[in-house]
């Protein structure tokens, strides 16, 4: 079904494109409606709202058109319902592999808000960091804190984009990937320990990041650096997290960088009124890719709004500096963002900080080292 949202629509006659003199830009979004459970879906979608509505009260004409989908059938079912040049997705992989398959030949430009872009084309972008880049990331950080890194990779099977990203900087001394359905984590805490390896990393562990942890306690297998890229957050208390890293698209950001955003202010308040409660992390993800859509990449339409236009003005961004809520900027670089942010936090004595990058850290202390297993029995046994 057909949703659009309106609140306050075009205010004193100025829309943001130059397009026609008074005309809106309409787009479609699909993304999952989310329900009591799917949180996170809900919360992708009310922070793509609230910014789009946002963005109209404060000198913007946006006119979206709001769909649900959750899976390939429902994704083909909305977009038969609408013929858009541009599309704001995509809210789980089904849809965005549905929405990059049909925009592959032109028919609309994808703009992904909420996932990794792993396999764009040229048609569909995103401003978030894919998941090579993520891996990337990871590395850079571990190559600035120390000089001779001793690593253990482990990973799932669908994340071997990450892997290959942090394998472009890093060579692991163990470098083993499983698929969880047919065998369990594999058992490395003793080759950990007695290769003296000093940084262990997981990546898109859905399910198996504790068994990981209660293995290499057994092994006595002691390193300085725990890193988690994505999949399941096993910082659920101070005895598990201490000094756990974990690098995402999101993390907390600091409110000094935030106030510099003109609109986050305002964004908080229709938030807050709409919902009664401010946005998590995963709706300033989203939200974010529409601020920079909006502010950052139509106004440089030129011409008859097309995919083509949309897609020459994509291209034709550059804004290396950061202006997104995640302390990201937009500048392409191949079929991705360059200037995407990847957010290097850890659970320190007040909670989750974020330690790089450090124009939005949070953090009060340096990084923490991660505990031995001796000190980990004395705090917390």
């Amino acid at each position: 079904m057909i949703r659009r949202l309106w609140v306050l629509g075009c205010l004193v006659g100025f829309c943001l494109l130059p397009v026609q003199a008074d005309a809106c830009v309409s787009f479609g979004v699909i993304l999952p409606e989310g329900t009591l459970f799917s949180t996170q879906a809900r919360q992708w979608r009310q922070g793509v709202e609230v910014m789009i509505t946002t963005l109209n009260a404060h000198g913007s004409c946006l006119d979206p058109v709001y769909l649900s989908a959750s899976d390939r059938a429902e994704t083909l079912a909305a977009l038969t319902e609408i013929n858009l040049p541009l599309i704001i997705g995509s809210g789980a992989p089904a849809v965005q592999e549905t929405l990059l398959e049909a925009s592959s030949e032109g028919a609309f430009v994808l703009w992904e808000v909420t996932e990794p872009l792993d396999q764009a084309h040229l048609w569909a972008f995103s401003p978030r960091p894919s998941s090579a880049q993520l891996g990337a990331a990871a590395a850079a950080y571990i190559l600035a804190e120390m000089p001779d890194p001793r690593v253990a990779l482990v990973y799932e099977e669908r994340a071997e984009p990450i892997a290959e990203g942090l394998r472009e900087a890093i060579t692991p001394v163990i470098d083993r990937s499983y698929r969880t359905q047919n065998a369990g984590i594999p058992r490395i805490g003793a080759q950990v320990r007695d290769q003296d390896l000093n940084v262990l990393i997981l990546a898109a562990l859905r399910h198996d990041a504790r068994a990981m942890w209660s293995q290499m306690r057994q092994a006595d297998a002691n390193v300085d650096l725990w890193i988690e890229i994505g999949g399941e957050d096993i910082n659920q208390s101070r005895c598990i997290s201490g000094g756990i890293i974990r690098a995402e698209a999101i993390g907390p950001i600091n409110t000094d960088y935030r106030d510099k955003i003109e609109l986050y202010t305002p964004y908080l308040e229709v938030y807050e009124s709409f919902y009664q409660e401010t946005p998590t992390l995963e709706a300033d993800l989203a939200a974010s890719g529409v601020y920079i859509l909006a502010t950052a990449v139509l106004p440089l339409i030129e011409g008859a709004y097309t995919p083509e236009s949309v897609r020459a003005a994509i291209q034709s961004a550059s804004f290396s500096a950061p202006i997104g809520l995640m302390g990201e900027g937009f500048q392409l670089d191949g079929a991705h963002n360059s200037a995407a942010s990847v957010i290097i936090q850890q659970y320190q004595a007040d909670g989750l900080c974020t330690l790089a990058p450090a124009h939005v850290a949070t953090c009060q202390a340096p990084r923490e080292r991660f505990r031995t297993w001796r000190e980990h029995a004395r705090a917390c046994d």
